[in-house]
C-alpha cells in the first residue's frame, strides 16, 4: 500500500522510454478491486457474509429479513464517508472490546484501501459477475430448485382419482413384495390414466395382470371397488388375478379424473426423463469449436465439479433450448404443466438478465433492464418455491447494476483472466525458490513484450515482419474456451481501429496475397457468381454477361479476379474467431450474417475465396443462408433476450458476402428434418 500512495502522490519519474526519450511522470491509480465475495470483504474490511450487516454496500440486515427483502429501490445505501468514518472510530479504538462494539454497530473495519484518498470504498469494491452470476446464481438455480445433478431425483406422482386404501397391517398374511406391489398398483391408480393406463383393453389388462394376486385382492377388497357392497369377486374355480384386476381396471377407467395440485418440490423439478432429454439435446447440438464443451452426462457424479465457463455456457446456450422446446410450447392446462411454463418463466428471465449482464457491450439501458429480469426472478422463486431460502448472492446480483453502469461490460473486470493465470502458475514447473521464480516470470514477461515491441518497429528487418503471422500461430494456445475467444474478440476491436487492413475485414493488405495458392477461378465458384445479384464486386471482378432491355443486346466484362486467380481458403479469421467451410469443421460454418437493412439471417459457409482487386487482396464468403420460419409459431422467437430463433433447414440461393458482414457463429439444435434452433453466439446485446 506504501507503493500505492506514492505512486498517486508524487508519482514516479522514468527519465527515459522507448517513446518518450526525455522521461515522462507515472501517476497511477487502483481503480477497482475484483475477487470474490469472501476475498472482497477481507480485503475491504467488510463484515463476513454471516455477519448482521451482511452486504457492503447496503445497510440491510439479516434480523429483518434483509436476505428476503427484493425491493431493491427501498435499500438504503452505504456512502463513501459513512463507512471512512466508521472505520476511522475502529481504528482509534484503543480496545477490542471497543472495536468490537463499533463493528457489530456497522460491520466495518479499518482498510489499508482507505490510505487512498480518491478510492471510494463502496464503488470500487465490485461485485464479480463470474462468481456471483455463473458460479453462484445459475449454478443454484440448476441444481437447488430444477434438481441438476440431485442425489435422488424425488419425484411426485401426480394424484387425479381417490383411492383410500389403508397400508397393510404389520401382522398381515401379505409378504414383503405383497405390500411393495400394494404401493405401486395404488400409485397406478391414483395417476392420471395418460400416464400408465392409456394403451388398448388388452394392452392396460396385461399391465393390471403384472401385479401379484395378493396385492391386487388387498387393493380391491379393501377400497370395495368391485361391488358396492364391498363383495370381492371370485370365481368357481378359487383365487385368480384375472377378476380383481378386470374389476380393478374397470373402475379406474369409469373414474372422472380431478386436476392434479401436487405441489413440486423445489430442487427436484426436472424428471429422469427430462433430465434424459436434455442430455441427448448436449449430445446433439452443433457448436463451434471455441465453445467450452459440457459433460454429455450432465447431472452424473462421474463428471465432477463443473467450472464457471460450463456453468455459462449451459445457462446461456444449452439449458435455454431444451427447457423451451420442453415446457415452453403445449396445449394441455393441467396445473403440473401450467406450473412449469411458470417455472419457465422465471428461469428465462434469471438467463435473460445473465445474457445482458455479460454482453460485451453495455448501456445504462441495459443495466436497467438487467434489474428488472433479475428482480423478476427473485420475485417469482418467492412466489413459487416461499421456504427457498435466498443466499447473499441473490442479494448481490442486484448490486451488479450499478457497477455495469461504472465500469461497463463485464468482461473488462471479472476474474476470469485471474483465475486462469493462478491456474497457469499452479501448473508452471518450477524448483520452488521463492524469489527465483518471479524472477523468471519477469524476465519472461519482458522478453515477450520486447518481441512484440520490435515487430511493430519501422526498423524490424523484413524477414522478421514475415514472421509476425507464423509467430501469432505458434503462440494461439488453439484451446477450447470462450474464455480466450472473448479475449481475442476484445483484441480484434483495437486491430480493427488502428489497422487499415484488419483480418475482420474484406480487404487487406496485398503483402498477404500468396501467389503459389492462387488458382484459376474454379467453375463452380464461377457459376455461383454469376447468379449472384446481392454481390457489390469491382467492374473487373464480374462474369461475362449478356441480356436483351428492350430489344437492344447489353454486356459487362468478363470476370476475371486479378488475372483469373483466386485463392480458396478452408478457414478465415474474423474479429478474432476462426470460421471454417463445412468439411473442415461444421459447428465453425455456420453464421449470423447482417443484411442491407440490419437484420440477421442464419446462414452456412460454402467457400472462403480471395482476389486481387486495386492492389488490396478482397475477402469474401459464399453462403447457404436458412429459410425463416414464421415468427408467430416461434416460442424461441418469445424470448428476444435469448437469441434463439427457429430456421427450416432448407436453404435458399447462394449469397455472396464480405466477411464484416458476419456477425458471430451460431450453435443449433434439429428440432425435425425440417426444422433446427439456432441461439446466437455473439454475446452482444443492446438494449
Amino acid at each position: 500500500m506504501d507503493i500505492f500512495c506514492k505512486l498517486w502522490s508524487p508519482g514516479i519519474k522514468f527519465s527515459r522510454t522507448y517513446k518518450y526519450p526525455e522521461g515522462r511522470l507515472i501517476i497511477c491509480a487502483l481503480i477497482a478491486i475484483v475477487c470474490d465475495l469472501l476475498g472482497a470483504r477481507k480485503v475491504s474490511g467488510f463484515a463476513a457474509i454471516s455477519h448482521e450487516y451482511f452486504c457492503s454496500l447496503c445497510l440491510c440486515r439479516r434480523s429483518t429479513k434483509g436476505l428476503d427483502n427484493t425491493d431493491y429501490r427501498s435499500w438504503q445505501h452505504r456512502t463513501n464517508d459513512d463507512c471512512r468514518k466508521w472505520a476511522g472510530k475502529y481504528l482509534a479504538a484503543e480496545t477490542p472490546d471497543a472495536r468490537q462494539a463499533i463493528f457489530d454497530a456497522c460491520g466495518i473495519r479499518w482498510s489499508q484501501l482507505l490510505r487512498l484518498p480518491y478510492f471510494d470504498i463502496t464503488r470500487c469494491v465490485v461485485v464479480d459477475s463470474m462468481h456471483n452470476l455463473f458460479l453462484g446464481l445459475l449454478k443454484r438455480h440448476f441444481q437447488e430448485v430444477l434438481g441438476v445433478g440431485a442425489e435422488k431425483a424425488k419425484t411426485v406422482q401426480p394424484i387425479v382419482c381417490d383411492v383410500s386404501v389403508l397400508d397393510p397391517p404389520a401382522d398381515s398374511d401379505l409378504t414383503a413384495k405383497d405390500k411393495k406391489d400394494v404401493r405401486k398398483l395404488v400409485t397406478l391408480l391414483q395417476a392420471p390414466l395418460s400416464m400408465g393406463l392409456s394403451g388398448t383393453h388388452e394392452q392396460n389388462m396385461k399391465k393390471m395382470m403384472g401385479f401379484r394376486l395378493p396385492a391386487l385382492e388387498h387393493v380391491a377388497c379393501n377400497h370395495s371397488i368391485a361391488k358396492p357392497n364391498g363383495a370381492c369377486p371370485m370365481t368357481g374355480g378359487g383365487r385368480t388375478k384375472k377378476p380383481y384386476a378386470s374389476s380393478l381396471l374397470n373402475w379406474r377407467l369409469s373414474q372422472e379424473e380431478t386436476d392434479d395440485d401436487t405441489p413440486l418440490d423445489v430442487g427436484h423439478i426436472l424428471t429422469p426423463k427430462e433430465m434424459g432429454e436434455i442430455r441427448k439435446d448436449i449430445q446433439e447440438m452443433i457448436t463451434p469449436s471455441w465453445l467450452t464443451s459440457v459433460p454429455k452426462n450432465l447431472g452424473n457424479a462421474a463428471h465432477g465439479k463443473l467450472k464457471a465457463d460450463q456453468w455459462r455456457v449451459l445457462g446461456t446456450v444449452y439449458l435455454p433450448i431444451s427447457l423451451i422446446r420442453m415446457w415452453g410450447k403445449t396445449d394441455s392446462l393441467d396445473s403440473q404443466t401450467l406450473l412449469r411454463r411458470e417455472i419457465l418463466l422465471v428461469t428465462i428471465s434469471l438467463l435473460s438478465a445473465v445474457v445482458i449482464a455479460t454482453s460485451r457491450k453495455a448501456t445504462e439501458a441495459n443495466a436497467n433492464r438487467y434489474a428488472e429480469l433479475m428482480h423478476a426472478y427473485l420475485t417469482g422463486i418467492r412466489t413459487l418455491f416461499p421456504k427457498y431460502k435466498f443466499r447473499p448472492n441473490h442479494h448481490m446480483a442486484m448490486h451488479l447494476q450499478q457497477f455495469i453502469v461504472d465500469f461497463g461490460p463485464p468482461h473488462g473486470w471479472w476474474t476470469f483472466p485471474f483465475e486462469r493465470l493462478i491456474g497457469l502458475l499452479q501448473r508452471l514447473l518450477h524448483n520452488g525458490k521463492i524469489g527465483e521464480l518471479e524472477g523468471t516470470i519477469t524476465r519472461s514477461f519482458n522478453k515477450a513484450a520486447n518481441l512484440r515491441g520490435l515487430l511493430e518497429k519501422p526498423q524490424c528487418p523484413e524477414i522478421i515482419r514475415k514472421c509476425k503471422a507464423l509467430l501469432h500461430k505458434f503462440a494461439d494456445p488453439h484451446v477450447r474456451s470462450t474464455l480466450l475467444t472473448d479475449a481475442s474478440t476484445l483484441t480484434s476491436l483495437f486491430e480493427d481501429a488502428t489497422s487499415p487492413a484488419s483480418p475482420g475485414t474484406s480487404a487487406s493488405n496485398p503483402d498477404d496475397w500468396d501467389n503459389e495458392r492462387a488458382v484459376p477461378t474454379p467453375a463452380d465458384l464461377g457459376r455461383i457468381l454469376a447468379g449472384v445479384h446481392n454481390l457489390n464486386l469491382p467492374r473487373q471482378v464480374v462474369l461475362q454477361q449478356a441480356t436483351i432491355i428492350r430489344g437492344i443486346r447489353y454486356t459487362i466484362p468478363s470476370l476475371h479476379l486479378g488475372n483469373s486467380l483466386v485463392v480458396l481458403q478452408q478457414a478465415t479469421i474474423i474479429r478474432g474467431i476462426r470460421y471454417t467451410i463445412p468439411s473442415l469443421h461444421l459447428g465453425n460454418s455456420l453464421v449470423l450474417v447482417k443484411d442491407a437493412n440490419d437484420r440477421q439471417y442464419a446462414a452456412q459457409i460454402h467457400r472462403i475465396f480471395s482476389f486481387l482487386d486495386g492492389g488490396a487482396v478482397q475477402k469474401h464468403l459464399v453462403l447457404r443462408p436458412y429459410t425463416p420460419v414464421d415468427e408467430k409459431g416461434d416460442v424461441f422467437a418469445q424470448y428476444p433476450v435469448l437469441g434463439a430463433k427457429t430456421w427450416k433447414t432448407k436453404v435458399g440461393p447462394f449469397k455472396v458476402v464480405k466477411v464484416e458482414d458476419v456477425v458471430s457463429h451460431f450453435a443449433c439444435l434439429h428440432l425435425s428434418d425440417d426444422e433446427m434452433v439456432a441461439i446466437d453466439l455473439s454475446r452482444e446485446y443492446v438494449t
